[in-house]
């Protein structure tokens, strides 16, 4: 561990009275509370005049390289920034209290003062920051440069690391302005760390990260060769050379990676979607044979780990898994469009006769019809011009799950509580209120048409909703209309005497006729099931009846949902739109699929509740792919008492809870504190874990069920952000290796 630091820990410098052609030096005994002080006091004149050295220990009085043995002192002349995109070196350097900021959060004492060239009026920053270190040659003092740039960089401050920082007996002049009216511009900010600049760390740091960009240099050279794919490698030749810069960068930002920054030489780094650490480990460059390629030093959790990948190698790995060969089969592959194009003209040229070019050109388009042909069966519809700013927007309705003219399924296992969803999004859109959490443009005419209950029950279940959610008749406004299919069934197709399905055309037409006379803007049928009598797993006839409610959209302009049931699954199986039950021409007909998935034990845990089976997620699910939990929309059942004594379940929206809600930054201080004050594991088996140390200091009851949850995404997002460390060190008793947390990047007051 580092020494303790304080204003009174001596620093020996060397001072020169006269300016910078003067070599003669005066060692001189400081404290850092002297030099603080010293820096905080500018004196008026030119800008050449006195100034010192990173150090006092001299071989002789001269000011050279050669004459310095060690240094005291790290100094990062703020004079330009890079911008990130293009790896330009742009003048002036970025506000120094954003640099201060973070050198203050990283526990890091220092003083930052302005210089002679700091024009407050200008919008260029000109500082200099200096750090005590004891630093004992050149190589160390690059080493904690590159490693203090790359930490500043990782936290966003683009400070350019000029030349001059790393110059062994490098002259810097002490504060001096222009002139006296220069004296209110200069600032100056200072901070004291508890401990010293950590030189040892910082130099172990920069050599792993040389070591990892040597890698990086080495493969530069090189180029994949595809002599190993025995087919396409002209193929493969010509995808690369057509496939640049930004189709890379564009594939890499689509698979999540993020992009850091830009080097001059031509160098983009990004970072990978699943990297815990923040570096920008994955390098996009140019290689050998003018193929813009990348190579990764994340971990195994990154595709790209460990090896040099060009555009093809890229494509392969996202869109074949990796096998090379397998791409390169695809990119053989002809294209079938000039070839069914061909076809198609051969067609004309051998069976339309009256449309054979005459003379040189072709007839004029005529509506006289073919001889022998039925014009009634298919008629072509000329595009005529139209303006796109003309076209009316999408029809949203409910949220983005119910829009005018299509139809939208809602997929669900029994019991999860959808029948009482349905009922809540059907009150949130007659009476205009976003009671669902969701947005509803306007007060809308809704038929809710339950197949399965009672109208008993749904009375229940409607007036329970209601109170839950303080909503009164009045805010109804006369726009919900519901139906029981114990007394009025529905079923629009059914199974011939043949075994074909056949529509129910006058159920649908008269379903059509009532929405028009009602003016009903959404018609929500639960479950689907019931609204027909043909099979399910014929894929046919489910298309049959998806379109048919497809229709019944468009000729209503109104919004359809139906509710269908999902395939019996294990309880830890995640459902999606494929669950449901039955052919897929249903929800492939669907413009929406939304999915509910009731909440798993583990996710209690996570969420701090005890009953998971009272709640449910929500998502759209065309794609199959589930958000995170915390971005999925929630809902809670709630045990609501009727005046009539029933006991009736309501769904209301859930928040999902933030770890941390009323967490500080003065409560991550003080569990930094604690931490830097012992050994504490990462694992939470361990009786010295972290999260133990998280729940005693911020006044957790640890043995209620959520707590650990709660500590672990708390030291999770700590570590995230580089508040808390893990580092790997043997256990003494056990002689094993066990990761352990410790203290990061102190913490900014007022940042978490």
């Amino acid at each position: 561990m580092a020494d303790i630091i304080t204003l009174e820990s001596p620093l020996l410098l060397s001072f020169s009275a006269s300016g910078k052609t003067a070599t003669d030096l005066t060692p001189k005994s400081y404290t850092i509370g002297q030099l603080f002080d010293r820096l905080a006091k500018p004196t008026v004149g030119p800008k050449d005049g006195s100034y010192y050295l990173r150090g006092g220990d001299l071989i002789e009085p001269k000011r050279s390289d050669a004459n310095l043995r060690t240094a005291e002192l790290i100094i990062l002349d703020g004079d330009s920034r890079i911008d990130r995109e293009t790896g330009e070196i742009i003048p002036g350097a970025p506000p120094m209290d954003f640099v201060c900021d973070v050198l203050s959060s990283l526990g890091i004492t220092y003083c930052a003062h302005t210089t002679w060239s700091f024009d407050p009026d200008a919008p260029l920053w000109k500082y200099r920051v200096i750090i005590p270190a004891k630093v004992p040659d050149q190589a160390t003092l690059v080493a904690c440069l590159d490693d203090l740039f790359e930490v500043l960089h990782k936290r966003g401050v683009w400070l350019n690391n000029v030349n001059e920082n790393a110059k062994w007996a490098q002259l810097w002049f002490l504060p001096r302005v222009p002139h006296p009216a220069a004296l209110d511009a200069f600032k100056v900010r200072s901070n004291m760390g508890s401990w010293a600049y950590d030189v040892d760390r910082s130099v172990a740091r920069a050599a792993a990260r040389a070591g990892r960009e040597a890698e990086v240099v080495r493969v530069i050279a090189a180029q994949l060769p595809h002599n190993k794919v025995e087919q396409g490698t002209s193929i493969i030749e010509t995808f690369n050379k057509s496939h640049g810069l930004d189709w890379v960068r564009s594939t890499l930002e689509a698979k999540g990676y993020k992009f850091a920054f830009h080097r001059g030489d031509q160098i983009y780094r990004y970072i990978a979607p699943a990297s815990e650490s923040g570096d920008a480990g994955v390098v996009v460059f140019k290689g050998a044979l003018g193929d813009w390629c990348c190579y990764s030093h994340h971990g195994a959790h990154d595709p790209l780990h460990g090896r040099l990948t060009d555009p093809f190698d890229l494509m392969a790995t996202f869109e074949h898994g990796g096998d090379r060969k397998a791409a390169a089969r695809a990119l053989a592959q002809p294209d079938p469009l000039p070839a069914i194009l061909q076809m198609a003209r051969k067609f004309n040229s051998d069976n339309i006769v009256a449309m054979k070019p005459v003379s040189g050109s072709a007839k004029p388009v005529s509506d006289e019809p073919i001889a022998g042909a039925d014009e009634s069966l298919v008629r072509a519809t000329l595009l005529e011009p139209f303006d796109p700013a003309t076209l009316p927007p999408r029809r949203w309705i409910y949220g983005r799950h119910l829009i005018r003219q299509f139809v939208s399924v809602t997929v669900a296992p029994g019991g999860v509580g959808k029948s009482s969803l349905l009922i809540g999004d059907a009150l949130a859109m007659a009476s205009g209120k976003p009671i669902m959490g969701q947005m509803v443009p306007a007060p809308l005419r809704v038929w809710l048409w339950n197949l399965e209950d009672p109208l008993e029950e749904l009375k229940r279940r409607l007036a329970a909703a209601m109170q839950h959610h303080g909503l009164v008749w009045s805010d109804l406004g006369g726009r919900l209309y519901l139906d029981s299919g114990r007394d009025q069934g529905l079923c629009t197709a059914i199974t011939g005497r043949s075994g074909t399905p056949e529509l129910v055309a006058p159920v649908v037409d008269a379903v059509v006729a009532e929405m028009q006379r009602r003016q009903i803007d959404a018609l929500l049928a639960d479950p689907f099931v019931s609204t027909h009598q043909v099979s399910e797993n014929d894929n046919n006839a489910m298309d049959m009846v998806a379109k048919s409610w497809g229709h019944v959209a468009q000729r209503t302009n109104a919004a359809i949902e139906l509710v269908h049931h999902s395939r019996k699954q294990p309880d830890k199986v995640e459902m999606n739109a494929e669950s449901a039950r039955g052919g897929s021409a249903l929800t492939s007909a669907a413009r929406v699929v939304r999915v509910l998935n009731r909440m798993t034990a583990l996710e209690a845990e996570k969420a701090g509740v005890e009953n998971n089976r009272l709640f449910f997620r929500v998502y759209p699910d065309k794609q199959n792919l589930a958000p995170p939990l915390e971005h999925s929309t929630w809902y809670k059942l709630h045990d609501v008492a009727l005046e009539n004594g029933d006991q009736v379940g309501v769904v209301a929206p859930f928040q999902w809870p933030d770890a941390f809600d009323g967490v500080s930054t003065s409560d991550l201080r003080r569990v930094q504190a604690a931490i830097d004050t012992g050994t504490y594991r990462a694992d939470p088996r361990a009786d010295m874990w972290a999260g133990n140390v998280v729940m005693r200091v911020l006044g957790i009851d640890s043995t209620a069920p959520a707590s650990k949850a709660k500590a672990r995404l708390l030291l999770t997002g700590w570590i995230k952000s580089g508040a808390l460390v893990q580092e790997a060190e043997t256990d003494p008793r056990t002689r094993k290796t066990v990761t352990v947390i410790r203290v990061g990047d102190w913490a900014i007051e007022g940042v978490i």
